[in-house]
């Protein structure tokens, strides 16, 4: 055993002996300013650019092999823009069998620390281009070549090249981009396996690679490692596999090229290792990553994407691939809640994308949905929305007037598809489900506490199966549909006025009258109390709300009005009406004061939209209301109620503020009716068994028709009261009175009384 390791130890030192006195040889004998001269002359010639050699020499590291130190090529003669490549050294690493029997094969070309400088100028001049000879020197045979030409040529058929320490400049005064790349390295080799075909394999790495234009992006490091083979005589270039990473982003290639015949075409595969959201963010420029800085997202994701090119087809490029979406979460700054997203699917293709969401969730809510998008240029999507949101998340969508306050959750389940920039005419359509929310505004009487809703709507028809709230004095329900509502918010400025918007619904509930106390005017305090019932169904189009026909029963119970400019409060309001689209009928109102009461039936022809606290309403172009009632009284004291109504006894109401006058002004409406009264005060006389026929016209009340008893006798006759000017009322009577009592009638109107006694007629 020691005997066989003394002969592989002197093997071992007869071999290095050999290369030692092989290098010394080739330092004695090795042509090296003829090999430096022929390659700057061979080079120039063949490049067309200044290229020098400042050394030759004979390296050993690495292998035996020739090196050529501080080599430069020039830029063209017309470009002032400094060398186009220096490198500190190109060294050629030699086989040593062939080269004992005179022949230089190159194994590897290794170049150290290369400095390339490519510049383009403003008018579009270059000094990476070259211009070769048409046509190529006469090949001399390499029998004939001398010992210096042979190493020359034999630098052209390199196994294996390497870049040590490079570096690369790029500078485009054309487009003011600038590209930056340090610490390249390069390793590849180059088989040729048999006749024609060619295999190759190797990495390469930069440390830093940044490109400038007008938004810097940020910097990048980049690794590539592959294995390929090209097959001369089918003109077909195999990518058996790569990989190459980007920061920290990892993606495997295969590709197949082909350029046999009159056509070029190509197949890639590219698929990436999962990715992290924070790295791939890491590739953005400073401005885009600064849109995001009110967001957190994390996550990960990955792509698959097979790309196909064919110069022969008129579209040459398609694609088609596949992004995963996994566990990603994303919130902002000045939005409760996160959007989290277990596994989302991004397929896309030219002018086709799709996008699937599946197992997601908003805020801890159920999230799911798919979107397509066709055609990029004009956009036609096709997608559905499913799951539930915080009611909250509405908010920022309400009117910014008002105080708006909402909470609860909603159920969405939506659908839309069309051309968006015709996005009046998209279709849209889905259900929407609050099981409970509440809502204020300072619009309300009062909050709604409470109220859930169901909604279906699609283009032309909304349909509210349900809604339901409840205030703290009652509770409405409401169902029905609308049609073209949808329309109707998509529609322009110009085009809003000319669609319509039919409802036919349904409402019914109670709710306290108070509440609608803060909407009366504030000067006299006044203070309405009592419960207002309805159920009406309602028909017309909300968009002209003077076309709503509403049909029903409505009833007022307990109620009571007080207000500091009234003469008198109203103690009790009890009614009960039926609403029909033309009329109105009164089966019953009993209004009670302090010193009156007044009980009504009849019916109101019709009200609307006359009577509708609408500016809008032309009530020149309509009919008017006419009221036709019975009034029935057990006392009724004008001298109290309307004390302008009695001659000489009213105060000049032109001369009082405008917030003492009483909210109690006729309606401008025409009437016809009859009365009965048991007692009626008026200018302090005491009539009874007071009846008679009323007309209302242009705000004249006349009463004719009129008898009744009065001082113990009869009286008859007619008047008129004339509110058109409310500030300044008028009053006409005509009275005939027979058989009263002298005495009464005397001491009422003079001083004389207790002495004239009997029955007078005046």
């Amino acid at each position: 055993m020691k005997k066989l390791l003394k002969i592989l130890v002197w093997i071992a030192g007869i071999l290095l002996i050999l290369l030692i006195l092989l290098a010394i040889g080739l330092k004695l004998f090795f042509p090296v300013e003829k090999a430096r001269a022929l390659a700057v002359e061979r080079g120039s010639k063949m490049l067309g650019r200044s290229i020098d050699v400042d050394d030759v020499d004979v390296s050993l590291w690495g292998g035996l092999g020739i090196v050529l130190k501080d080599v430069t090529i020039g830029s063209p003669a017309d470009m002032e823009v400094g060398n186009l490549l220096t490198a500190e050294a190109v060294d050629l690493k030699l086989q040593i069998l062939p080269l004992l029997s005179g022949k230089y094969r190159v194994d590897k070309l290794v170049i150290d620390n290369p400095r390339i400088v490519m510049v383009k100028s403003a008018s579009g001049a270059n000094n990476y281009t070259f211009t070769f000879p048409e046509k190529a020197p006469t090949q001399v045979p390499t029998d004939q070549l001398t010992p210096e030409t042979k190493a020359a040529a034999a630098a052209v058929s390199f196994e294996q090249f390497e870049i040590n320490g490079g570096s690369l400049d790029y500078i485009d005064d054309s487009s003011q981009i600038r590209i930056h790349l340090k610490g390249l390295d390069l390793s590849t080799a180059l088989k040729n396996p048999r006749q024609g075909f060619y295999e190759s394999s190797g990495k390469v790495s930069v440390d830093s690679l940044l490109i400038i234009t007008e938004k810097p992006l940020p910097l990048l490091s980049c690794k590539l490692r592959y294995k390929a083979n090209y097959d001369v005589s089918r003109g077909h270039l195999s990518l058996k596999e790569a990989e190459l990473a980007v920061n920290k982003l990892v993606f495997s290639m295969t590709a197949e090229l082909a350029h046999g015949g009159d056509s070029f075409k190509a197949r890639a595969g590219i698929k990436s290792k999962t990715i992290s959201v924070e790295d791939l963010f890491s590739l953005l420029p400073a401005d885009q990553l600064a849109e995001l800085k009110d967001f957190s997202i994390s996550g990960d994701f990955s792509l698959d994407v097979d790309l196909e090119y064919d110069d022969s087809r008129e579209e040459p490029v398609s694609y088609a691939g596949t992004a995963t979406i996994s566990d990603m979460t994303m919130s902002k700054k000045d939005l409760a809640g996160e959007l989290q997203l277990r596994q989302a699917l991004v397929d896309f293709k030219p002018d086709n994308v799709r996008v699937n969401i599946e197992e997601g969730t908003f805020d801890g809510q159920p999230l799911n949905g798919h979107l397509v998008v066709d055609d990029f240029d004009d956009p036609v999507v096709n997608g559905a929305l499913s799951g539930r949101c915080d009611l909250a998340y509405v908010k920022p969508f309400l009117p910014a007037e008002g105080k708006h306050e909402l909470a609860g959750v909603m159920d969405f389940d939506v659908k839309v598809s069309g051309r968006v920039k015709d996005a009046k005419n998209m279709s849209f359509s889905g259900s929407l489900v609050i099981p409970e929310g509440s809502y204020n505004s300072e619009s309300l009487p009062e909050p709604i506490e409470s109220f859930s809703l169901d909604v279906y709507f699609d283009n032309k028809v909304t349909r509210i199966n349900k809604l339901s709230s409840k205030m703290p004095s009652g509770h409405v329900n409401l169902s029905g549909r609308i049609t073209n509502l949808v329309p109707y918010l998509m529609a322009d400025t110009s085009q809003v006025k000319k669609v319509a918007l039919p409802v036919d619904g349904h409402v019914d509930g109670q709710f306290d009258l108070a509440s609608f106390s803060s909407f009366l005017p504030p000067a006299g305090n006044p203070e309405l109390k009592g419960t207002i019932a309805v159920n009406l169904d309602v028909t017309g189009d909300v968009a002209d709300i003077t076309t709503l026909k509403p049909r029903g029963k409505l009833s007022i119970s307990n109620a009571s009005f007080t207000d500091s400019l009234l003469p008198e409060s109203i103690q009790s309001f009890e009614a009960a009406m039926q609403v029909g689209p033309d009329t109105i009928v009164i089966d019953d109102m009993t209004v009670q004061f302090e010193s009156s009461d007044v009980s009504f039936s009849g019916k109101l022809i019709h009200p609307f939209p006359y009577l509708l606290p609408i500016e809008s309403v032309s009530r020149s172009k309509v009919k008017k209301p006419r009221f036709l009632f019975e009034l029935s009284s057990h006392r009724f004291d004008i001298d109290r109620l309307f004390p302008e109504a009695v001659p000489g006894s009213g105060t000049n109401r032109a001369a009082l503020p405008a917030d003492s006058i009483p909210p109690i002004i006729l309606p401008d409406i025409d009437g016809e009716g009859t009365f009965q009264i048991d007692t009626v005060i008026y200018s302090q006389v005491e009539f009874t068994h007071l009846t008679g026929k009323v007309r209302i016209r242009e705000r004249k009340i006349d009463c004719y028709d009129v008898t009744g008893k009065v001082y113990s006798g009869d009286v008859g006759g007619s008047t008129t009261i004339d509110l058109s000017d409310f500030d300044n009322p008028r009053y006409k009577g005509e009275f005939k009175a027979t058989q009263i009592e002298a005495n009464d009638f005397v001491t009422r109107f003079t001083k004389f009384g207790g002495h004239l006694f009997g029955k007078t007629n005046f």
